[in-house]
């Protein structure tokens, strides 16, 4: 179900499922591009800090927190753009909110990759630390269950908890 809605949400499009790796790539380029060359932000130089650059800590942020976004927003309306599913009698509801996190999730291990490609070529490798990310993406998918879980039984009583959320989310990213 999750690469159906991956095909869905891009068909029709040009592009296509380019836009799958795509989009990721030049909202990040976007970043970087304002946040180093732009405002030319840089971190104080600590021990604590000095391992990694701010493009890197911004993506190392900006990444989990669009596949959140991503998944609330979706979460929000699951039941009810899929009414035709939940009618049916055999149908288990509790996939819907899953399905779209893990949609969500793949856009997120493309902006990884992307990730560790940067700081493998500014920093020369990754650090052991690295290691620890299947398990914090575990926690992370989790929380997005549940948090998408509880969305989408309160979209589907209350519609207006998507339009609300959409505002909500883009205002966690500032």
């Amino acid at each position: 179900m999750t690469k159906r809605e991956l095909q869905e949400r891009y068909a029709g499009e040009m592009l296509g499922a380019v836009w799958a790796v795509g989009h990721p790539l030049l909202l990040m380029a976007l970043y970087v591009f304002v946040f180093a060359f732009v405002f030319r932000i840089r971190i104080a130089d600590s021990a604590a800090t000095s391992a990694l650059d701010y493009t890197a800590f911004l993506l190392a942020g900006l990444i989990p927190w669009l596949a959140f976004q991503d998944a609330m927003n979706k979460g929000t309306s699951v039941i009810v753009v899929n009414a035709g599913l939940v009618k049916q009698v055999v149908f288990p509801v509790e996939i819907l909110p899953v399905k779209g996190v893990l949609a969500s999730m793949f856009t997120q291990f493309v902006s990884l990759v992307v990730l560790f490609a940067y700081v493998t070529w500014t920093h020369g490798g990754l650090f052991w630390t690295w290691l620890l990310l299947p398990l914090l993406l575990f926690c992370q998918t989790l929380a997005m269950i549940g948090a998408c879980y509880v969305l989408a039984a309160v979209g589907t009583f209350f519609r207006d908890v998507k339009d609300i959320m959409v505002l909500v989310t883009t205002a966690g990213l500032t």
